[in-house]
């Protein structure tokens, strides 16, 4: 690990900032900076393809490099919300739990969960609801399971010890197994991931228009600027070009951009997307009554997971929801971040179609899980892109190979459920003063893990190795052979 008084130390407040993403990590950031009094005087940018364009007033007088530049007079100050719907955090639900085998993501979890019991925007028009989450293991165990236990109970949470299949069976409530032993902590739940995301861009766009001095650009990114700079020639991240020509200049730069930050930055063995499978599930309203009292069940052995009916505006009524928390399906991709020429897994651009041994899983899932949904067909199905680390920890640091460029992703599939606190902690990062537990876990790991075989915290299930395009090219052959 690298000292402490390095590229980790505190440094002055930089006069602009740009944030590349407004996902759960960029979203969260902007808001913190925008609540900050250290950063009224910065110019601050938020940038991303789905973005809708903002400018608020007064503009900056002049970036660091002392040049005045242009921006144009406000004409739009209460966009309409855009979201990007690959992104994970973009769903009709997301699990919000304290349950964590390490102590400080349990605490720091049960921190936000506050906030979504109680503060605007996370608390609004029924966001969050607490149904109880059900953790369960198959009979060869789980150390994740037993540990998340002890440390919730810790934290004070109502945790009911479940020691056999049939104890999982009668508080699953559904006439179905979820597996052979666990708990359920009826403090836990879920909340609406696209709405929380959308109350969170609201009041962004509110405190923008009260501060000022803040642009949302709408566009792709192409690359990040490099520059040598001062006496040392220091490689230094000075902004971003985008794909039409344009570009944004700063003299900090986060990339914030979830799966896709692995385009911008040589993140391999690091931090990769892996895609995650999700299907719904149509139900009636006198089925939406019967699982109304259903606890969101994950069972760490099989890496899947069911959340209680929900009701969904693309599918135009009550679904329920079965997804996948597993090692994922990678989908190796050649790019140049940095100038050379790379392979990592990014998200794919066709997300149409899931792979047939996944759509086997999820409908073998059903099956156990609530036998009466078993043979229906599926409303929709979706793929979606984890930003994955080794150990599961976020990636939140400065690089230490250039000057003005600070990462904020490393989701890991379970970054949503910490939205209303994670800015705060990001922001105390870029600063320099992020607590040292959580400073080491989310540091810049010096050695990678290659090839990437994806997260290995204990909470994920399923197998490993999976590449996507091969699994959907198995499908196909599987069509094939049965039209012949």
């Amino acid at each position: 690990m690298a000292s402490q008084t390095d590229y980790r130390a505190q440094r002055p407040t930089p006069s602009s900032i740009l944030i590349i993403g407004a996902g759960v990590f960029g979203l969260s950031t902007i808001l913190s900076l925008l609540t900050s009094p250290r950063y009224a005087d910065t110019h601050i940018t938020l940038l991303d393809a789905y973005l809708p364009s903002l400018h608020t007033d007064p503009p900056p007088a002049a970036t660091s490099d002392g040049e005045h530049k242009a921006y144009p007079t406000n004409t739009n100050t209460q966009p309409q919300t855009h979201q990007n719907p690959h992104a994970a955090s973009i769903d009709s639900s997301r699990i919000i739990r304290p349950d964590y085998a390490v102590p400080a993501y349990a605490r720091l979890a049960c921190a936000a969960q506050q906030k979504w019991r109680t503060s605007l925007p996370y608390s609004r028009n029924n966001i969050y609801k607490e149904s109880g989450v059900i953790l369960t293991a198959e009979a060869s165990g789980s150390g994740y399971v037993d540990t998340a236990r002890e440390n919730t109970k810790g934290l004070g949470c109502r945790v009911q010890a479940l020691k056999s299949r049939e104890d999982v069976a009668v508080v699953l409530g559904t006439g179905g197994r979820g597996g052979e032993s666990g708990y359920v902590n009826w403090g836990s739940g879920w909340a609406d991931a696209a709405e929380g995301m959308r109350g969170t861009m609201d009041m962004v766009v509110e405190r923008a228009r009260a501060r000022g001095g803040v642009v949302f650009k709408r566009g792709k990114v192409k690359r990040l600027v490099f520059e040598e700079v001062g006496a040392g020639k220091k490689r230094t991240v000075v902004g971003a070009a985008m794909d039409d020509g344009g570009g944004v200049r700063a003299e900090l730069t986060i990339v914030a951009a979830g799966a896709w930050s692995g385009a911008l930055v040589d993140l391999r063995g690091r931090a990769e997307a892996m895609a995650q499978v999700m299907a719904y599930v149509p139900i009636s309203t006198q089925e939406t009554e019967k699982l109304s009292k259903m606890p969101v069940m994950l069972n760490l052995s099989t890496g899947m997971f069911v959340v209680p009916p929900v009701l969904d505006s693309v599918a135009g009524g009550w679904v329920v929801k079965v997804a996948t928390h597993s090692y994922g399906y990678a989908h190796p991709t050649r790019v140049a971040p940095e100038g050379e020429d790379i392979v990592t897994s990014l998200p794919a651009e066709n997300f149409a179609r899931i792979p047939l041994r996944a759509e086997k899983a999820h409908r073998e899932f059903l099956r156990k899980t609530i036998p009466w949904l078993g043979e229906r067909a599926f409303s929709g199905t979706r793929i979606c892109w984890y930003t994955d680390t080794p150990s599961g920890d976020f990636l939140i640091d400065y690089h230490p190979g250039y000057e003005g460029l600070f990462l904020a992703t490393g989701g890991s599939g379970h970054g949503f459920k910490f939205l209303p606190v994670l800015g705060d902690k990001i922001v105390e990062a870029v600063e320099g003063r992020l607590e040292a537990e959580l400073a080491g876990l989310w540091r810049w790991r010096e050695v990678v893990s290659l090839p990437f075989r994806g997260t290995e915290d204990g909470s994920r299930g399923g197998r490993r190795g999976m590449v996507l395009d091969e699994e959907l090219r198995k499908g196909e052959q599987t069509l094939s052979w049965a039209l012949d």
